[in-house]
C-alpha cells in the first residue's frame, strides 16, 4: 500500500495521458471510417457511370465495372485498415508513455515529482490548454502543460509524449518555414500539377547559447496557444 501511495500522482499523470490517448484513437477510427466511407462512394459513382454508358451502348462495361470494384475496392480497404491499424490499440500509447519517461532518464523519484508537478498545473489555464489540431490532422485533441521544471505536449497523429526539461531555458525562439510542394491531380481525363504549400512552426527552446529541445506544429492557431503560455515564463527570442 504505502508503495502505491508513494507514486500515486505518476499514475494518476498516465491515466490523464491514456484519457488524451483514447481521444486520439476515437478520431483515428473515425477517419478511418469516413475514408471507408469515401472511397465506397467513389466506387458506386463509378458504377452509376458505367451503368449509364451501358445502358447506352452495346458494350457490356457494367459487368466488367463489377467485377474490378468487387476486386479492388475490399483491397484497397484492407490495405487502409492494416496502415490505421496500430492506431486504434491501447497499448501503443501506453508505450508510447513509457518511452518518453524512459527517455528522460527518470528515477522512481524523478518521475513522481514531474507527474506531481504536471498534475498540478493541469488545471491552470495559465499553465495548460487542451487542444484540438486541426491542420491536415482531422481535429485530433491534443494537450500543452508547462509545469515548473518540465514543459509537455501530447496528442495530435504522432501523440509523443514530448517532455522538455526547461531548467536551463532562458528564452524561446520561433522559427516558420513554408515549403511548397508540386501535387499531380485529375480533371477530366488530364492529369494537372497543383503547387500546395505547408507550413511549419518551431518552438525552441534557447538556454545557455544552446537549444535544449523544440517543438514543432504544422497548425498556427495550436502553436499561437502554446506560445501565450510560454511568452508569460520566457522571453522570445528573434527568430532566424
Amino acid at each position: 500500500m504505502m508503495q502505491t501511495d508513494r507514486f500515486s500522482k505518476y499514475q494518476s499523470w498516465f491515466e490523464s495521458e491514456m484519457e488524451c490517448a483514447n481521444g486520439v484513437r476515437k478520431r483515428k477510427q473515425l477517419v478511418f471510417w469516413k475514408t471507408i466511407g469515401i472511397l465506397l462512394a467513389v466506387f458506386v459513382s463509378i458504377l452509376l457511370i458505367c451503368f449509364v454508358v451501358d445502358m447506352a451502348s452495346d458494350e457490356e462495361i457494367l459487368a466488367m465495372a463489377v467485377a474490378l470494384v468487387a476486386v479492388f475496392y475490399p483491397i484497397i480497404v484492407l490495405i487502409t485498415l492494416f496502415c490505421m491499424l496500430p492506431g486504434f490499440f491501447k497499448g501503443r500509447y501506453a508505450r508510447k508513455i513509457d518511452k518518453a519517461i524512459e527517455r528522460q532518464g527518470f528515477n522512481d523519484a524523478q518521475r513522481e515529482r514531474f507527474a506531481q508537478e504536471q498534475m498540478a498545473v493541469r488545471n491552470d489555464l495559465s499553465k495548460s490548454v487542451s487542444l484540438v489540431i486541426t491542420d491536415g490532422q482531422d481535429h485530433m485533441p491534443a494537450q500543452f502543460t508547462l509545469s515548473e521544471h518540465y514543459a509537455c505536449f501530447t496528442g495530435g497523429t504522432g501523440f509523443g509524449p514530448y517532455i522538455i526539461e526547461v531548467d536551463g531555458t532562458e528564452a524561446i525562439r520561433v522559427t516558420t518555414n513554408t515549403m511548397t510542394l508540386p501535387a499531380l491531380t485529375r480533371a477530366a481525363f488530364l492529369i494537372i500539377k497543383v503547387d500546395y504549400s505547408t507550413t511549419t512552426h518551431t518552438i525552441q527552446f534557447i538556454g545557455h547559447g544552446k537549444e535544449q529541445g523544440r517543438l514543432q506544429f504544422g497548425d498556427t492557431a495550436v502553436c499561437e496557444k502554446v506560445l501565450h503560455i510560454l511568452r508569460r515564463r520566457f522571453p522570445e527570442a528573434a527568430g532566424r
